[in-house]
């Protein structure tokens, strides 16, 4: 029998033992001291205790017996003139802010003021037993796709820069657990942010290929505003990831809840198994992180069971059929504001102007903004979406939400209008026309290149343009400049031939024969 340290007292067995073998096989008391490791003193405390009855004691239960064996034991003991304990309504009491045991204490004592009260030890080692007694926690069970657990890691990874290797930001790691197979996802984000916290839902449930009935996450700023024991306020974008993925959120309970502890283990076994070997390593980017923490990750979901067989990974395979389907296309983080249409009837954006329908001038509208488009709402209902510009001045209007007068301004100012408008001049107008509009996209500067040739033909007239336009297109000028001087000096009209430009003689002039030498001149 292996031997046992002693102690105040001894266990039951040991005192059973100690009965049986003196009793039973009439074992002396230092043959019994010997034997199971205690002290002579103790096998004769035992037996004196026993006395007459014996074999008899053996079909006691433990707590008879120890009470038999130690009727006075160690510990704080209630006493009977000192003012009671109120231990439920202590533990009830701690569970608020701010509140301590000292306090508590303080309390107790001046309510019993003038009556005899236990020490301040005394009553942290009742209150003690007392948690010890009453606090007890259930084993959960789950059911294959029903729950994934969320939290972060309380450990973080230096992100450097590659240059002056200077800590740029600490990554915070996210945990995701599915209940039932413990099958783990891990991944770095820049911040603990609502639009990290999202997203990295999102790539969670994409990893595990399926999405849970529910999620229940920590009580994060990030995705829980306020939780009562009646209301629970989600963020916005927390309700819009539970309806795009038909899911719901059950945030864990508050202070210090006992029903997530598949995460909590998992969440330190990422901190010991991943994040604790790359504790040594520099990482410049967050892609560069998330490729180490996934192998780790891969490693710690494939790593045996040591109380039962198979792993994690193969636990999924079992789980991943009860997972519902994924969207086609993943849920995608939108930021909200609200904003007041001004007069011009376009908001800015991230210095990027975007138009919404006219007849919502002066009123509120909210808008959502995610990484590739932005959407307008007015009471509910989308009134405008527009591609999200990232180039800085860039107006996005669309040509519907336009006031009559000024898409008809705009129509007037088109390519197909002005260049229809010339033709009626003549073909070698609309000839020039098309020359000066060229190929798409049609830029400003053509623009102003066609609106000034049709100020030319309202100054001068059908007639005498057509016969500018036919000349200069002959003669190969077709740059306005040039149109205006041969409107100006009206040599079409006689018909000579633009004299070639003539460079002035000077030393800096060399001959071609210079340049179709070969020999180098020293």
């Amino acid at each position: 029998m292996a031997k046992k340290k002693e102690t105040w007292g001894v266990e039951m067995n040991y005192v059973r033992e100690v009965i049986r073998l003196h009793y039973e096989l009439e074992k002396n008391r230092n043959e019994i001291a010997q034997s199971l490791g205690i002290s002579h003193a103790t096998v004769t405390r035992i037996l004196s205790l026993a006395g007459e009855r014996g074999v008899e004691l053996l079909a006691l239960s433990d707590t008879e017996l120890k009470a038999l064996m130690y009727p006075n034991p160690a510990g704080p003991k209630p006493s009977t003139t000192k003012a009671p304990i109120d231990f439920a309504w202590v533990l009830s009491e701690l569970g608020r802010k701010s509140m301590t045991r000292a306090l508590l204490y303080q309390e107790y004592a001046k309510a019993n003021e003038g009556g005899e009260v236990y020490s301040y030890s005394n009553f942290c080692a009742q209150l003690r037993e007392y948690q010890q007694s009453h606090q007890v926690t259930m084993v959960l069970t789950h059911t294959p796709g029903e729950v994934c657990y969320l939290d972060y890691a309380g450990m973080t990874i230096p992100i450097y820069d590659a240059i002056t290797h200077m800590v740029l930001f600490c990554a915070q790691i996210l945990v995701a657990t599915l209940a039932y197979s413990g099958y783990t996802y891990a991944e770095a984000q820049r911040a603990q942010s609502e639009e990290c916290f999202v997203n990295g839902i999102a790539r969670a449930l994409s990893f595990f290929g399926g999405v849970v009935a529910t999620l229940v996450p920590d009580n994060l700023k990030a995705g829980v505003i306020s939780h009562t024991k009646r209301v629970i306020r989600l963020s916005r974008a927390i309700v819009e990831l539970a309806s795009y993925y038909h899911l719901w959120i059950d945030p864990t309970r508050v202070r210090r809840p006992r029903d997530k502890a598949k995460v909590e283990e998992r969440v330190k076994a990422v901190q010991n198994w991943v994040l604790a070997p790359l504790r040594d390593e520099h990482f410049t980017s967050l892609a560069a992180l998330n490729e180490a923490i996934a192998r780790g990750v891969k490693e710690l979901n494939d790593r045996p069971f040591t109380k039962m067989e198979g792993s994690r990974s193969e636990r999924f395979c079992q789980e991943r059929p009860y997972l519902r389907p994924l969207p086609e296309t993943p849920f995608s983080y939108g930021r909200w504001l609200s904003l007041r249409v001004p007069p011009n009837y376009h908001l800015i954006i991230g210095e990027v102007s975007y138009s919404v329908p006219y007849v919502l001038t002066g009123k509120t509208v909210e808008v959502r903004i995610t990484e590739g488009i932005v959407e307008i709402f007015h009471a509910g209902q989308r009134v405008a979406s527009h591609q999200r510009s990232y180039r800085s001045g860039e107006v996005m209007t669309d040509p519907a939400h336009l006031h009559p007068k000024h898409a008809a301004y705009l129509d007037s100012l088109s390519s197909e209008t002005l260049k229809a408008r010339l033709i009626e001049a003549g073909p070698s107008v609309g000839q020039l026309a098309e020359l000066l509009g060229g190929e798409p996209p049609f830029t400003e500067g053509k623009r102003h290149s066609l609106t000034r040739l049709l100020d030319l033909y309202h100054i001068h007239g059908a007639d005498e343009l057509e016969a500018a336009c036919g000349w200069a297109l002959a003669n190969n000028t077709t740059s306005l400049a040039s149109l205006v001087s041969i409107l100006t000096t009206k040599v079409y009209l006689t018909g000579d031939q633009p004299a070639p430009p003539v460079s002035p003689i000077h030393d800096n002039l060399r001959h071609h024969d210079e340049f179709t030498n070969t020999e180098r001149r020293v």
